[in-house]
C-alpha cells in the first residue's frame, strides 16, 4: 500500500469513527460516536478535538460532516 499512512489516532479512546472528510481549505474532520469530532491541518498525521459540545450532544453519534467556506456541518443522531 504505497503512498498510505498507518497511524493510530489515540484522541477518539475507543469510540467508532464514522466519517472523515477531508477539505483543501479547513484540513481535516474525523467524527463518530459519544460526541467524538476531530479536526487536523496537516493531513491527517495530528488529530485535536474540537470546543467540546455542549452536554446535550455529547453523546451523539455524528454520521457525516460537510464544510462550506468557513462553515462546518456535523449531522447524526442523539446517543
Amino acid at each position: 500500500d504505497e503512498g498510505l499512512i498507518d497511524t493510530t489516532v489515540e484522541a477518539t479512546r475507543g469510540r467508532h469513527v464514522r466519517t472523515v472528510l477531508f477539505d483543501p481549505e479547513q484540513g481535516a474532520w474525523l467524527a463518530g460516536d459519544d460526541g467524538l469530532l476531530l479536526h487536523s491541518r496537516d493531513g491527517g498525521l495530528n488529530w485535536t478535538p474540537t470546543q467540546e459540545p455542549p452536554a446535550a450532544v455529547g453523546n451523539a453519534h455524528w454520521r457525516s460532516i460537510a464544510v462550506h467556506g468557513n462553515h462546518t456541518w456535523i449531522v447524526g443522531d442523539p446517543g
